[in-house]
């Protein structure tokens, strides 16, 4: 019995939750805020925020973005670029409905969580109000979605290494191929 709390808590954030109401309220009011801004947005940003840059490409397939992920005790763990100037990684993780970074992190970035919006997180251990910060740019490859909200939650149950979860937030309008054999991400458009 104690191992499996001890477990469970191992897996308090990678086990994560999101109200997803929340997160739909969260892009449409990111929606609604591109269209409010002076000029309706940037042509060349698509309807999800996603800019598309060379990704290397895929055989047979043009990928929007190929990856080489490591693998922490069997999770998929890839880099990313925040705000253009800290890399960091993050697990990948497809049950996550919003994009989680720690603490640390949103304060390297110099971004304020106090006073935020906040999002449910519901996790194995408990359940919390996390707040929302903005990221101005939030890249993996070469994909870039700017503007993206993302939850700030501590991250004390998983690796020191990592900066977060990248969540279907991000991943969602993509097809996630992932391969073992060469460590590889392929982050293709649906």
């Amino acid at each position: 019995l104690h191992r499996l709390i001890r477990r469970q808590r191992q897996m308090c954030i990678r086990d994560s939750y999101y109200s997803l109401a929340e997160v739909e309220d969260l892009i449409q009011q990111k929606v609604q805020g591109d269209e409010e801004a002076p000029g309706g947005g940037n042509a060349s940003v698509g309807e999800s925020g996603t800019q598309s840059e060379e990704g290397g490409g895929a055989p047979e397939e043009e990928a929007k973005a190929v990856v080489r992920f490591t693998n922490l005790r069997g999770q998929v763990v890839v880099p990313v670029l925040l705000n253009g100037r800290i890399s960091t990684s993050m697990l990948l993780d497809t049950g996550a409905g919003i994009t989680v970074i720690s603490p640390a992190l949103a304060r390297a970035l110099g971004l304020r969580a106090e006073g935020s919006r906040t999002v449910a997180l519901k996790t194995l251990a408990r359940d919390i109000r996390a707040p929302v910060v903005i990221l101005e740019a939030l890249k993996v490859g070469g994909i870039l979605k700017q503007d993206h909200p993302v939850a700030v939650s501590e991250l004390s149950m998983m690796d020191d290494t990592l900066g977060g979860i990248l969540g279907m937030d991000f991943l969602g309008d993509m097809q996630i191929h992932i391969d073992t054999t060469h460590r590889e991400v392929r982050l293709l458009p649906r």
